[in-house]
């Protein structure tokens, strides 16, 4: 029977143990890198979840605000149409002529010698006039001055409300086969055609101090 004795167990233990400490210290270092891979790892799915729920958050608001949008601007182009027609409306308000001035000029220069059988009127923004045709007939004595009379009145009252007035006759001629009673008398007549021009803007009142 052969007995081995081994006098360098000690030392082969030692040795034994040298070489499997940096093994043990490899495998902890691996662990501590796994574990730091790991927490990042979280961290990082935690800052896209967050990120995620976010932009989802923003999207649901981003919906929101674009239907409030749409509604406004709909709201915005009716209230602008409706903006347009009234300030056309007021336009075309400031922008009329008048014709209760005109016609109230008439009416103070008329008298029972005249007649009146129709008024044409024109007010125009292109040239600014308003331009009016008057036929009637005259009765009087001399039915043509009666005639004349009513023109240089009616022009003379007209330009105590606007500018540029001018009445002049496009026919004036004697009726001598018709006569017409006035005040119980049978007067001789003729028949006038007047045309008045005037300025569409009447005269600024000045108030005195």
């Amino acid at each position: 029977m052969v007995i081995r004795l081994n006098f360098l167990h000690e030392i082969v233990a030692i040795k034994t143990k040298r070489e499997r400490d940096p093994l043990k210290l490899a495998m902890l270092g691996l662990m501590v890198v796994i574990l730091l891979f790991a927490g990042y790892y979280m961290f990082r799915l935690q800052t896209v979840s967050a990120l995620k729920s976010k932009v989802n958050a923003l999207k649901t608001e981003w919906v929101t605000k674009e239907k409030e949008q749409t509604a406004n601007k709909a709201q915005i182009e009716e209230l602008n149409t409706v903006s347009n027609k009234v300030a056309a409306l007021e336009k075309w308000v400031e922008s009329r002529f008048l014709w209760a001035p005109f016609l109230a000029a008439i009416d103070q220069v008329v008298t029972p010698e005249i007649q009146l059988n129709s008024l044409n009127g024109v007010a125009t923004r292109a040239n600014e006039m308003v331009t009016v045709t008057i036929d009637g007939i005259a009765a009087g004595a001399v039915a043509r001055q009666e005639a004349d009379k009513f023109r240089g009145d009616l022009e003379v009252t007209l330009g105590e409300d606007f500018t540029k007035v001018t009445a002049i006759f496009n026919v004036l001629e004697d009726q001598r086969d018709k006569t017409v009673t006035v005040n119980g008398k049978p007067l001789p007549t003729a028949r006038f055609s007047i045309a008045v021009k005037l300025s569409r803007e009447p005269k600024t009142l000045v108030t005195a101090p």
